[in-house]
């Protein structure tokens, strides 16, 4: 009688599948744990620590959402005060400052007639979604003025209803594995590839919504450039045409207010065309405008015009934005002293919110 081969030489395939997913295991767990013990950044200080209803604990600090849905402190619909709304991403949201810290927080203390509002809505920009949300909500809380605080790489070209526009088929992949970022935070080895990746898309031009990040490459991109600057007029025309103010503010990125910064990000492997510490993304943006909307360069409030080589040389990197506390290189959240800096320069300028 033939004595059987074993299971194993009968499925030598399936034990070679089986011995490599143990060892891929086995090192992804050594790997896991030693980045644990060695990673000097917080992979989870942009996910959410512990969430109750309408407070939301983050490294940084605490954000809210009030009865509306909105992340702010309940409205006091009966106030006889002007109502300022703040429309933008997660620096109006306040990630890296948390509440209380925010622009708008802090204009609210310098600026106590006048009641600040936080909506947020325009997460990628202004576009055909977020520009009849923002009228919607500016004539149901009947706002004196909406005031836009423009995040650089909102620079996006204009979505088409079939698709085709730059940067679409890897922000497409980009969204299909959106569920993988339920581990962000929860494992410091998906944290740390996240990390890796993202810094590898940079080096090919894409920003972390998985569009081309036009903002750093503005002339290579007028088109978006104008594409940006049209859908925003579009916004601020039907915003007067309801009987309110409407105001864009520009947020600088980091590495254009300080030297350090500039050096930091340049040796990370980050790249820019020849203009953009000198703010041609904002010149740009600011040119494309017509003259009837108001604009507030946010640069001024780092950056001292009258010494400006100075004042870049003088701010340190993480001085007054977030660098190095979670899973990215993050040179567009300003942190609480930025936030601060921000609301003090607009304050100075005798109005809550800065002219042209």
């Amino acid at each position: 009688m033939v004595a059987r081969e074993s299971w194993p030489k009968r499925h030598p395939i399936l034990v070679l599948v089986g011995v490599n997913v143990v060892l891929l295991g086995f090192f992804a767990a050594l790997a896991e744990i030693g980045l644990r013990l060695w990673v000097p950044y917080n992979p989870g200080y942009y996910v959410v620590l512990r969430a109750e209803p309408g407070v939301y604990e983050y490294p940084f600090g605490r954000l809210l959402r009030n009865s509306h849905s909105f992340p702010d402190d309940e409205f006091d619909l009966a106030s006889p005060k002007p109502r300022v709304g703040y429309f933008g991403d997660s620096v109006t949201r306040g990630v890296g400052a948390g509440h209380g810290y925010r622009i708008q927080d802090v204009l609210e203390t310098l600026h106590p007639e006048v009641e600040h509002w936080t909506f947020e809505v325009a997460v990628n920009g202004i576009d055909q979604k977020t520009h009849p949300r923002i009228l919607e909500i500016a004539e149901k809380y009947q706002l004196a003025e909406v005031v836009y605080l423009l995040n650089l790489n909102d620079l996006l070209p204009t979505q088409k209803p079939e698709g085709g526009e730059t940067g679409s088929t890897f922000r497409a992949w980009r969204q299909r594995l959106k569920f993988l970022d339920r581990l962000r935070g929860r494992s410091y080895l998906y944290s740390a590839l996240r990390f890796r990746f993202a810094e590898l898309m940079l080096s090919f031009g894409y920003g972390h919504t998985g569009w081309k990040a036009a903002e750093l490459y503005p002339e290579q991109n007028t088109e978006i450039v104008r594409e940006t600057a049209e859908r925003v007029t579009a916004l601020a025309d039907a915003v007067a045409a309801q009987g309110r103010r409407f105001r864009v503010v520009l947020l600088p990125y980091e590495m254009q207010i300080s030297d350090e910064a500039a050096r930091t990000y340049a040796a990370a492997g980050v790249a820019w065309e020849s203009g953009f510490l000198e703010r041609s993304t904002q010149k740009a943006i600011e040119a494309a405008l017509p003259d009837r909307i108001e604009v507030v360069d946010a640069y001024w409030a780092f950056v001292d015009p009258a010494d400006e080589a100075g004042s870049r040389t003088a701010n340190g990197v993480g001085e007054y934005y977030v660098y190095n506390r979670g899973d990215k290189l993050d040179w567009n959240h300003p942190n609480r002293d930025g936030c601060r800096k921000i609301a003090e320069y607009l304050a100075r300028l005798g109005d809550p919110i800065a002219r042209r």
